[in-house]
This record gives C-alpha cells, structure tokens and sequence, in this order.
C-alpha cells in the first residue's frame, strides 16, 4: 500500500511541474466535414515539445445522427511558423477511424477498421492559459476537408 501511495505521490509531482511550465494542455472542438455535412465533437491533449513543435493526440467521434457514424483516435505534429499570436501551425498526423456504418455504403474502401492520415493547418490565438484555435484539416484517406474550432486550456500561468 506504501508503495502505491509513494508512486502516486511520484505521478503527480512529475505531472504537475509539467503543468505549471505551460507544457501540457487539455481541450476541446467542435468539428465540421465539409464533404459528408456532419458534426462531431472532439477531445485533445497538446504537449509543447518544444517552443517549435508539439504532439497532439486527438479523440473525435462523428455521432449516430450523422450520415456517417464514426470515430477517430490518433495523434498530430504540430510544427508552428509564428511564435507570437495568432500562432500559425502546419499539422500531419495519422488516427485510427472506426466506421460504423460502412456498410450503409456501396464502395469497394468501405470497411469499418481505416488509418486516416491528416495535413492541414491552423491559428491559435492568446498567449496565456486559454487559447482558441481554428484548424483545416484534409483527410487525405477519404479526400474530405474538415474544419476545427475550439480551445486548449494550458495549466500553470
């Protein structure tokens, strides 16, 4: 039990001084597919590698009432080009999509279990712990654009 205790004392130590340095931060999006006309919501945790580069893993999930039903779980690089606000950021990524409802769709790629590699871009705005974002992103699997709108909350200032 000691143990235990001592190692959890260790985890949130280690943790929290990484997030009172600003380099780990938690958020969320809404997200739109201009080809399909769905919606989805999605979950990220940004860890700033560096003051250049960062490492994104990402969850979204595309819900039943859409026209099609999926989810996806990866992670992106973001590369940025401007340090001050608005951030520019280039992004390449690779996620794993489960497809619900593939069969509703006659197409010979159609399978529920996909690898989807993104490229797109963004704009991050705000220098402090609350900083929105805007991002474009291009399936290049499925050759759909979608767009990201949301928030990531940095711990520590």
């Amino acid at each position: 039990m000691a143990k235990k205790f001592f190692f959890l004392i260790s985890v949130f130590l280690i943790i929290g001084q990484g997030l009172y340095a600003q380099k780990i931060g938690i958020g969320a999006s809404g997200i739109y597919n201009f080809q399909t006309k769905g919606f989805a919501y999605g979950i990220r945790v940004h860890y700033q590698m560096t003051p250049r580069w960062a490492i994104v893993p990402q969850y979204s999930r595309y819900m039943g009432f859409n026209p099609v039903f999926e989810t996806y779980m990866g992670a992106n690089l973001h590369f940025t080009l401007t340090l001050n606000s608005p951030r520019i950021y280039l992004i390449g990524g690779l996620a794993y999509n489960n497809w619900y409802n593939y069969m509703d769709y006659h197409n010979s790629r159609s399978k529920q279990n996909n690898l989807a590699e993104e490229v797109g871009a963004g704009l991050q705005f705000g220098k402090c712990c609350f900083r929105p974002f805007l991002e474009f992103r291009y399936n290049a699997n499925w050759g759909e654009g979608a767009a990201h709108l949301g928030f990531v909350y940095f711990f520590g200032k």
